[in-house]
């Protein structure tokens, strides 16, 4: 019978870490971007930049993970690869740290990181994130330097030229969020003032409402929404040849009223607002023996609502069902009537 001391396993499993890190090690960073599956993305955009010459010398390289890009529309990238290539290298090049290979520590000890695009990183050091921006994985060890993953594009300062409103033509329509439309009718007004001479629609008829316009139907610009779009409404806009963009205008809050003439009632447990809200209720002294015995009558936003969709969520954890059985429930997706 063969025998292996114990000593003999310890170095066989040394020998066999040492050659796998050699043979890490033997690559470059470029080569390393190419055949890391987890990295395509970004090595097609540094090959369509032709600034790889800049991936050798000793650098510290932060690599964007393809996930990443989840948020990004394809159009924004295509847009660098294709018409942009001054500003597609400038990206590139700011994830190039210059200066040396540095290890996580090493780069997580400093404040600022120069990079070979000129503008620095900012470094925050306890979140372990450059630019805001988290590094997902660390110290990947090549010839060359030293890779990082992260987790999003890192985008240097770009100064964009001012919109001139007064040159802008077409008409504009917006729909959706009751919640949304005082905030569009508000930059309309502003937008008016810069000089824009055509209309702009703001229709109010539900968040569902504006992402059916803007992604199923394909017939307005803008979708006012008080609820973030779903993957189903995304397939619908990117079916129709359209990548939606989200720009967060505000944060704001659900709150739920009684009428004036409700003397008695001063707040409501969630118990009591799900039984309210289900039928679970008829009266208000089911709720509370102190309080009166008039038949309650609850009204709420419409089905289309992002209001409707939060207070679902949060009061029957997603289930629509008891809501929508409720006897007498009047819905609506006019702030006016409700």
């Amino acid at each position: 019978m063969r025998k292996i001391t114990l000593g003999g396993v310890f170095a066989l499993l040394l020998l066999s870490l040492s050659l796998t890190t050699a043979a890490a090690q033997s690559r470059s960073i470029l080569e390393t971007l190419i055949s890391t599956d987890d990295f395509s993305i970004f090595a097609d955009l540094v090959a369509a930049s032709g600034a790889e010459a800049e991936f050798s010398g000793n650098v510290t390289v932060f690599a964007p993970a393809n996930a990443a890009f989840d948020t990004i529309p394809t159009f924004v990238l295509d847009y660098l690869k294709s018409d942009n290539p001054e500003l597609l290298g400038r990206v590139v090049r700011y994830h190039i740290a210059s200066g040396g290979a540095r290890t996580l520590a090493q780069v997580i000890a400093q404040d600022t990181l120069p990079t070979v695009e000129g503008t620095p990183l900012t470094v925050e050091g306890a979140l372990n994130r450059v630019n805001a921006t988290i590094i997902t994985q660390a110290d990947i060890a090549a010839s060359d330097g030293v890779l990082h993953a992260i987790g999003g594009l890192l985008v240097p300062p770009i100064d964009l030229p001012d919109a001139n409103p007064s040159q802008a033509s077409g008409n504009i329509s917006a729909g959706g969020s009751s919640t949304v439309a005082p905030i569009t009718a508000r930059m309309t007004e502003r937008f008016n003032q810069a000089g824009f001479r055509d209309t702009v629609e703001n229709a109010v008829i539900g968040t569902g409402g504006g992402f059916d316009r803007l992604c199923a139907d394909a017939s307005s610009d803008i979708a006012n929404a008080s609820r973030p779009i779903n993957a189903g409404e995304i397939a619908e806009c990117q079916a129709q040849g359209r990548e939606p963009i989200a720009f967060q205008v505000g944060i704001d809050a659900l709150a739920v009223t009684v009428s004036d003439s409700n003397r008695f009632l001063t707040g409501l447990s969630m118990d009591q607002l799900a039984a309210v809200f289900s039928g679970g209720a008829v009266t208000w002294a089911e709720l509370d023996p102190a309080w009166s015995n008039n038949v309650i009558l609850p009204f709420s936003p419409g089905t289309d609502s992002g209001t409707f969709d939060y207070f679902v969520e949060e009061v029957f954890e997603s289930d629509p069902v008891p809501m929508l059985s409720v006897p007498g429930i009047a819905f609506s997706e006019s702030d006016t009537t409700l």
